[in-house]
C-alpha cells in the first residue's frame, strides 16, 4: 500500500476536529458498517430547532460549562453554545455485544477565531447529569485536552505521532509471539475504533468520546482523549477502508497483542489473497 507523506501538522488537523466533519450528515443506525465491517456501536440522530435549543440551554446551566467557558475566555476568545453554532445529537450507546447500555445528549461548538478548537458537553439522556465536558485546542504541534468535572479542571497535552513514527512501530518482542487469544481490552479497542471510523476523526475528540461512551477502564486505563489521538493518527495514515484497520490501530496503540505475519489476515482485494 502506498502511503503519502503526512507530517505531524497534517495528522493534527485530521484529529483535532473540523477537518472532514460538518455535522453528522447521514449518520444514524446501529448496524451501519464501520471499520473492518464491524457493527457501529451507536445510533445517533442530530437535533435541531427547539429541541436542540432546550438541550443546549440545559448544558449552559451546568457548572462544568461555566468552568470550561472561563478557560476559553482565558485564551482570549469565546464560544457560542447556541443552536446556530453548535452541533447537537442524541446518541444511544451499545456495548461490545450489541446491547443498548444508555443514551446521551452530546453537543460541541467551535471556539471563535480558533482553528480546530472545540468545547463539548454531554448529558445523560435519562438523568440530565453531565456525562463528559471537555475543551480541546491545538498547542503548537500538540493538542491540549481540558476536562471539567465537579472537582474542577484537569488538562493534558498530547502530541500526535508522525507518519514516520507510526510506520516505524515494531513489536516489542521480535523473538516470538504469544498464541492469539481473547483479550477484553483488545476487543473493546476494536469496537471503539469501529465507532471512531463511523463518526470520523475530523470530529472533536471529546465529542467522539461522549457519543460512543468510551470507558477508560475498558481501555486498560488509557484516557479516552489520548486513545482517540492515538488511533486517529493511525487512521489518518491508513484510512478506515484499510482491510484490518481496527486491529492495526489497536495493535499500534498498544491495546492489542502484536501478531505474527501468519496471524495477519490477507487483504481480500489483493489478487494473491
Amino acid at each position: 500500500m502506498t502511503i503519502t507523506n503526512i507530517n505531524r501538522r497534517k495528522l493534527l488537523q485530521g484529529i483535532a476536529g473540523g477537518a472532514g466533519f460538518s455535522g453528522i450528515g447521514a449518520l444514524g443506525a446501529i448496524g451501519t458498517v464501520g471499520a473492518g465491517d464491524a457493527p457501529v456501536p451507536l445510533d445517533m440522530d442530530e437535533l435541531d430547532g427547539s429541541e436542540a435549543a432546550r438541550v443546549l440551554a440545559k448544558m449552559r446551566r451546568t457548572d462544568e460549562f461555566s468552568e470550561l467557558q472561563a478557560a476559553v475566555r482565558e485564551l482570549g476568545t469565546n464560544v457560542r453554545f447556541t443552536r446556530d453554532s453548535a452541533t447537537v445529537v442524541h446518541a444511544t450507546q451499545y456495548d461490545v455485544s450489541g446491547e443498548a447500555v444508555g443514551a446521551v445528549y452530546a453537543a460541541h461548538a467551535p471556539l471563535i477565531g480558533y482553528e480546530d478548537a472545540h468545547l463539548t458537553i454531554s448529558l445523560d439522556a435519562d438523568t440530565g447529569a453531565v456525562d463528559k465536558a471537555g475543551l480541546e485546542y491545538p498547542n503548537g504541534d500538540s493538542i491540549k485536552l481540558v476536562s471539567a468535572t465537579v472537582d474542577g479542571l484537569t488538562s493534558t497535552t498530547v502530541t500526535p505521532p508522525t507518519e514516520a513514527e507510526i510506520q516505524a512501530l515494531q513489536p516489542p518482542n521480535t523473538e516470538g509471539f504469544a498464541p492469539m487469544s481473547f483479550d477484553p481490552v483488545c476487543a473493546y479497542c476494536q469496537w471503539a475504533v469501529s465507532g471512531v471510523c463511523f463518526i470520523g476523526c475530523g470530529a472533536p475528540i471529546w465529542f467522539i468520546c461522549a457519543a460512543l461512551g468510551i470507558k477508560t477502564a475498558s481501555l486498560g486505563g488509557m484516557a479516552c482523549g489520548v486513545f482517540i489521538i492515538a488511533v486517529c493518527g493511525i487512521i489518518t495514515v491508513y484510512g478506515c477502508e484499510y482491510h484490518d484497520i481496527s486491529y492495526l490501530a489497536c495493535e499500534h496503540a498498544g491495546l492489542c497483542p502484536w501478531r505474527s505475519d501468519d496471524d495477519i489476515p490477507c487483504d481480500p482485494n489483493d489478487p494473491i489473497c
